[in-house]
């Protein structure tokens, strides 16, 4: 091979190297990453929720959090079926202007979530007035009060991923993720991790990345009654479908 020949394929290595690079670069930081990036965080950390209560705790307790958790998916699917799904699948045909019709989806969330929060108030009031105590009511009153912050954190990512914005979901969920390990890492360290407490610390983690997700993206609501009751009634005729064929297959599972 002559010395030119040479010269010119060193510098095509040269030249290709950097290209690669971008591209690999270009791929590391794609929106297709960043969603895979998110349910690893969020699966990892359940997971990871799961092992502490399991090593800290007894079974008993183990099993209190597990049903905790159970009843929050329930209200998780009710609330995607009702509200982040519908707006998802009619985001680009919409009648309102995208402000509007953004404003009803979050009032939607939050009735929602805070209807799901008394219902399961009442579940435990209903139990007290029957009789019953002991650490399962305690821990229907303490689900009670923290399930409409759990319920705002999956609005705010799923509503990040309804409009593309998935680095954002991303961003959101690994500051939740990493409050709550910090915080039930100092609560077992403590000897104070129970159900209760582990749903406490998913209240207030899941509830300050909603809150500071809603203080950034403000502008993004207009609060009007009329788009929220038009924004409603869009969300109920696709969604009671999407909350039936959830529900079945919820049964059948548990079947």
């Amino acid at each position: 091979m002559s010395r030119e020949s040479q010269h010119l394929m060193t510098s095509r290595q040269v030249s290709y190297a950097p290209s690669l690079l971008r591209q690999i670069l270009r791929c590391l930081y794609s929106e297709r990453v960043a969603g895979w990036a998110d349910q690893i965080m969020i699966s990892g950390t359940n997971f990871l929720v799961l092992l502490l209560i399991a090593r800290w705790t007894d079974a008993g307790t183990l099993g209190l959090y597990s049903i905790s958790f159970s009843i929050l998916v329930i209200a998780m699917i009710a609330q995607d079926s009702l509200v982040t799904r519908p707006y998802a699948i009619q985001i680009f045909k919409q009648t309102s202007y995208p402000v509007e019709h953004a404003s009803g989806i979050l009032a939607l969330g939050i009735l929602v979530s805070t209807s799901s929060g008394v219902l399961v108030g009442l579940l435990a009031l209903a139990l007290v007035a029957a009789g019953s105590s002991g650490p399962f009511v305690s821990l229907l009153a303490t689900l009670a009060c923290s399930i409409p912050m759990m319920l705002w954190r999956d609005f705010a990512r799923r509503f990040a991923f309804a409009n593309l914005r998935t680095w954002e979901a991303l961003t959101l969920d690994t500051v939740a993720s990493i409050t709550l390990i910090a915080a039930l890492w100092i609560l077992s360290a403590t000897g104070q991790l129970t159900a209760n407490t582990a749903l406490a610390a998913m209240a207030i983690s899941n509830g300050a990345a909603a809150i500071g997700w809603l203080a950034r993206n403000r502008q993004l609501f207009s609060m009007r009654a009329a788009s929220i009751i038009e924004t409603a009634r869009q969300s109920w005729v696709l969604g009671r479908w999407l909350l039936f064929s959830q529900i079945a297959l919820q049964l059948q599972g548990y079947a």
